[in-house]
């Protein structure tokens, strides 16, 4: 979920500072793997040409087990550490994406404009900017469809991407505006209010109620939900989504966006 995406602006700058240094060490360890990589390549070929050489050049032979040796002995002392390195830098980068969510979230609700029709596309592509693997959602293909009808047990390993439609769940089958599942990575979930008074708490309760029931049927590894009100939401509706009171398990919070005359605002959420 985007318990990222709430952060209050007068902490941005602070933030952007650590989101800095969190890039700035990620690179440092990606530059050293590609420095390591770069050198295993040219050693691999010299073994490659060594080798071609050997069949007609009888004194490459000894040269290319001599190049074997130098190169072999530092590759596997230097092989292990490497691997962790390569962990290492990877999660950093996923640390740093999820830092950047406050700044990205801003962008995209705010400060871009709607530039498509219906408002479900829009609120759509903003969020399949803001997270790598939504897109996976809108590749799903007649062969992983009947895939996953005629093997349910592997129902998790498709993708899907509805618009207005009914999700079936575990009991019930509530309809979401947008409803997109990345495989068994990231599964979003997104209803839009679009009455003339402010979104209340019972609402939001009733949204979360539907998504558990559905996530105990589709679930994935990452949940995303996001409320859109025309109106906006009632203040007994923030304070909920402030509090610890959450229908749904787990560390999935709600986003909730005010729909604008030509964009959006994110209301912002002490919890996150």
């Amino acid at each position: 979920m985007a318990n990222q995406g709430h952060e209050q602006a007068g902490s941005l700058p602070a933030a952007s500072i650590d989101v800095h240094e969190r890039l700035w060490h990620a690179v440092s360890e990606i530059d050293g793997l590609l420095a390591w990589t770069q050198w295993v390549a040219v050693w691999l070929f010299s073994l490659a040409i060594l080798g071609f050489l050997s069949l007609y050049i009888s004194l490459a032979r000894p040269i290319g087990l001599l190049d074997l040796i130098l190169g072999g002995i530092p590759f596997v002392i230097t092989g292990a550490g490497n691997i962790v390195a390569s962990r290492k830098a990877r999660k950093m980068l996923y640390e740093w994406d999820e830092a950047m969510l406050p700044f990205l979230y801003s962008v995209k609700f705010e400060l871009l404009p709607v530039t498509e029709t219906p408002r479900e596309h829009d609120i759509w592509n903003r969020y399949k900017s803001l997270y790598r693997n939504l897109e996976r959602a809108e590749k799903s293909d007649p062969i992983s469809r009947a895939f996953r009808r005629t093997a349910p047990g592997k129902f998790f390993m498709t993708s899907d991407l509805k618009f207005n439609s009914n999700v079936k769940g575990r009991k019930t089958s509530p309809k979401f505006n947008v409803y997109a599942r990345a495989e068994d990575r990231v599964i979003l979930f997104v209803r839009r209010f679009e009455g003339a008074v402010p979104t209340t708490r019972k609402e939001l309760e009733q949204l979360e109620l539907d998504v558990q029931d559905c996530l105990r049927r589709n679930n994935a590894d990452e949940t995303i939900v996001g409320a859109f009100s025309a109106a906006g939401f009632a203040p007994e509706a923030i304070d909920f989504a402030n509090s610890d009171e959450h229908v749904i398990e787990g560390e999935f919070e709600v986003d909730l966006v005010e729909e604008k005359g030509n964009g959006y605002r994110v209301v912002p959420l002490a919890s996150s």
